[in-house]
């Protein structure tokens, strides 16, 4: 039995070039700046997101204000909100990530809208955004080279972790991997507390929902730039482990609901 919060599948979109390079071993990682500067600069809030990195938001009457200003001094940057302040530190900008799609069993209890224990048929769909926004899917015909071409790779959860549990391992890596969080930034006022995790990195506002997104944060790295990449090498992925298509897909299977304290 599969609990709740565990993977079924894990997925990447993006252009077969650098899907290559993915199972090949590469784990190439960016940061929260890029994505806040993909989203001022194309005007892309799929892989964009200009609120990156916020870990709170706060009317400007709040006296936790005034506590950040002394705690975080030149880290920290506000960003006016109308009657609010939103507050990000400036070094959660440049924390290597590295993103991809994670598909849970909760998510397929949710999707399979099930009201009783026993065998279900579960259809999961991908938002069409994942297309569109990651690479176009509507110009794959006509793509000049087959390496610009739209690439969804699935996944094998464990198999994947272990790689990278031993990649970061050998490497000696401070890496969190967790799901990311909709539901926290989904009130008027929110505050995380600021610490050396970075865990504002794991929280978004819920109109990113559709991405299911799952990361992993080098948490004691930092970048150069905003535009610098960092890449680690967890070595070929088998092709038993995973699928490579340039289409559109959906998921559609059976499962056995059952309560977690039933004896199997």
């Amino acid at each position: 039995m599969i609990p709740n919060d565990h993977a079924l599948l894990l997925f990447r979109f993006s252009e077969q070039r650098w899907m290559d390079k993915f199972v090949k071993g590469e784990l190439s990682f960016s940061c929260a700046g890029n994505f806040i500067n993909q989203a001022k600069n194309t005007q892309n809030d799929i892989q964009g997101d200009i609120l990156e990195g916020v870990f709170a938001r706060l009317l400007k009457s709040d006296k936790k204000i005034l506590e950040m200003r002394s705690l975080l001094q030149k880290d920290l940057e506000e960003i006016e909100d109308s009657d609010y302040v939103m507050l990000r530190r400036r070094s959660s900008k440049f924390k290597p990530i590295f993103c991809f799609y994670g598909y849970t069993a909760n998510d397929a209890l949710i999707d399979s809208q099930v009201s009783h224990i026993g065998r279900a048929t579960i259809r999961h769909n991908f938002d069409k955004r994942m297309y569109s926004g990651f690479s176009d899917s509507s110009k794959v015909k006509n793509v000049i080279s087959n390496s610009h071409r739209f690439t969804q790779v699935t996944l094998q959860p464990k198999p994947f972790a272990n790689r990278i549990n031993s990649a970061m391992k050998a490497g000696g890596y401070g890496y969190t991997m967790r799901p990311i969080n909709y539901d926290f930034f989904n009130k008027d006022t929110f505050f995380i507390e600021p610490n050396k995790n970075y865990d504002e990195l794991f929280c978004k506002f819920p109109k990113y929902k559709y991405q299911y997104e799952t990361r992993i944060c080098l948490k004691d790295m930092k970048l150069s730039n905003i535009l610098e990449r960092y890449t680690i090498n967890f070595g070929a992925i088998p092709e038993i482990d995973y699928y490579m298509t340039h289409e559109e897909l959906y998921i559609d299977f059976d499962a056995v609901i059952a309560k977690q304290n039933d004896e199997m």
